[in-house]
């Protein structure tokens, strides 16, 4: 017969009682102690590995979390395919440090759950927190196709985003978030915009640049495979790592210079792309290259440019070629997009704006960090083009 406490209840309602005190969110280790005693008395049809998972999950909300895992695996030997306990060993271990450990938890878990949409959250914020972004996105993205309510996961996912300067795509994750219930919305913007704070802007350092250029000597039957490879990230990230190993420093920065890199490359060869060195050009010839650019890329202006025939008396190259951009935006709707790839070198690129709006890689916008292509004519000028007698 079992033994009953002074009471008179078993080990089994003991441990259902206590279970239950846990589940109403009770005083932890009074939870413990009466699971413990639960365990003196002798427990005859409450699952064991079930007790044990609910001492150690008390001791992990008191942050003791060796405790916890001595619960968990004392489980484990009751249950060795309770996928719970497996789940929340690699948590422990996450938050011991020794995330290594925690992974082999989180894929025995799966092994046994394929739908543990917690364990497929924990290895995305392993790969989050070593910078494997694509694998922690594709983990994450797991664990939100299993349990779309799963909050956590979408502000990882939103984080991850931002980190490889998807700033448009974090923005919508973001609003997803906030739709089903996030309430940390305000703390997890902030978090965003660090991330973009932090992100290398490297298309505003020329030098870097320029440097990083230099070690892009690649032949055509590379870029090719480059250029295909962007149709899946983590295979255009992978191929690029092969490449380039510690010569660029981030999977952003590798994105970053390689667009840019076959953008220009690929219209110098078409002869589709004026580029004005300033410290070197002649202004008197830039309307001529212009009208040359535009002829290249079939865009015909029909005498638009004309006036500026006698209007060369400026002296700037640049403001040369914002009146003339100003121009073409207002009378043929032409996107003069200017890339910089050093402080004194500009490539002009024309491109009809219907065309400029509805294109999105790699001419993308000015918010989201891969580097700001926009056009020369700015509000400013059309207006002042507008007002002219």
């Amino acid at each position: 017969m079992t033994l009953k406490n002074l009471f008179n209840k078993s080990g089994d309602q003991l441990a259902k009682e206590a279970i239950s005190d846990y589940q109403k969110s009770k005083d932890e280790f009074a939870v413990i102690k009466k699971l413990q005693k639960a365990l003196n008395i002798g427990i005859e049809n409450y699952p064991l590995d079930q007790v044990y998972l609910y001492i150690g999950s008390s001791y992990f909300d008191l942050s003791i979390y060796d405790k916890a895992n001595e619960a968990y695996k004392k489980g484990l030997e009751y249950n060795p395919r309770n996928h719970s306990l497996l789940s929340n060993l690699g948590l422990s271990y996450s938050l011991m440090g020794d995330p290594e450990k925690s992974i082999e938890y989180y894929r025995a878990s799966l092994e046994i759950k394929p739908d543990n949409s917690y364990a497929y959250n924990n290895i995305g914020l392993y790969n989050y927190e070593k910078g494997n972004h694509f694998e922690a996105l594709e983990s994450l993205d797991k664990a939100i196709k299993i349990n779309p309510k799963l909050l956590v996961a979408y502000s990882l996912k939103v984080k991850c985003l931002a980190s490889i300067g998807l700033y448009k795509e974090a923005e919508i994750v973001f609003k997803e978030a906030l739709k089903i219930g996030f309430e940390n919305g305000a703390v997890l913007k902030d978090e965003l915009e660090n991330i973009r704070n932090l992100n290398p802007k490297l298309f505003w350092d020329p030098r870097k640049f320029l440097d990083l250029l230099k070690t892009l000597n690649l032949d055509q039957n590379t870029i090719d495979n480059l250029v295909k490879a962007q149709m899946n990230p983590k295979e255009f990230y992978t191929l690029n790592s092969n490449l380039f190993e510690d010569k660029v420093l981030t999977a952003f920065e590798i994105k970053n210079a390689l667009n840019w890199y076959l953008l220009t490359g690929d219209l110098n060869r078409k002869q589709k792309i004026l580029t004005i060195d300033f410290y070197s050009s002649d202004p008197s010839k830039i309307l001529e290259d212009v009208k040359n650019l535009l002829a290249a890329n079939k865009l015909l202006v029909d005498g638009t440019l004309d006036e500026f025939e006698s209007e060369l008396m400026f002296s700037d190259s640049e403001e040369i070629l914002i009146s003339i951009a100003s121009k073409l935006k207002i009378s043929n709707s032409i996107e003069l997009l200017n890339i910089w790839t050093s402080e004194h070198i500009l490539n002009i690129y024309p491109i009809e704006e219907a065309k400029w709006k509805s294109l999105n890689y790699p001419f993308v916008d000015t918010d989201n960090g891969f580097g700001r292509i926009y056009p020369l004519a700015t509000n400013g000028t059309i207006e002042e083009f507008l007002t002219r007698e």
